[in-house]
């Protein structure tokens, strides 16, 4: 039960964040068609970044458990800096993905709906 509470209480701050991300895959996946490489890097993002905050919990019931079997302080901090590791490469990945969604060149047909239309232009 102590188990549930905890990752409940760590969970509960971060429901706006997770569902803001679950909600930003979702346009991603649903604009697809009209935005491919910005809608799967914007996807990339945002479905990393809902994994990430959805296996943070990791970090609340590991120590717990490892307490009860017996572990020290040491091989608690040993385990979290082998997670850190672990997580580092995604969130690089998150920000590439970011980065690419919002300064990736676009096309230059008129017709796309990437292209800003500017006044004065015959594409609006």
């Amino acid at each position: 039960m102590e188990y549930l509470t905890a990752i409940f209480s760590s969970i509960l701050p971060q429901l706006p964040s997770l569902f803001l991300h679950a909600v930003g895959l979702g346009f991603s996946i649903s604009r697809r068609k009209e935005y491919p490489r910005t809608a799967l890097a914007a996807g990339i993002y945002f479905g990393l970044s809902l994994l990430i905050g959805l296996a943070t919990q990791v970090y609340v019931v590991l120590p717990m458990y490892m307490v009860e079997q017996g572990g020290s302080t040491q091989d608690i901090g040993s385990i979290f800096t082998t997670l850190t590791f672990i997580c580092v490469p995604f969130r690089v990945a998150m920000d590439v993905a970011l980065l690419y969604a919002i300064f990736a060149p676009r096309s230059s047909n008129t017709n796309d709906p990437n292209q800003p239309i500017f006044v004065g232009d015959k594409n609006g």
